[in-house]
């Protein structure tokens, strides 16, 4: 459990949007295995800041 909590801490802090939509959607994380959840999340969150960033830099 401790470790779970961690985890979220760890989704929140990179991640504020992806973690509300995974609260927002518990199922999916039921549906696939937790760990799955959060790896997916993790890798589509770096892909979404990493996009913005070019974005943001190719901006100015």
């Amino acid at each position: 459990m401790e470790r779970n909590i961690k985890n979220e801490r760890k989704l929140l802090f990179f991640n504020p949007l992806l973690y509300a939509l995974a609260r927002l959607f518990p199922n999916l994380g039921r549906k696939l295995t937790q760990r799955w959840f959060l790896v997916f999340l993790t890798i589509t969150g770096s892909i979404v800041f990493v996009y913005a960033l070019i974005k943001i830099i190719s901006k100015g």
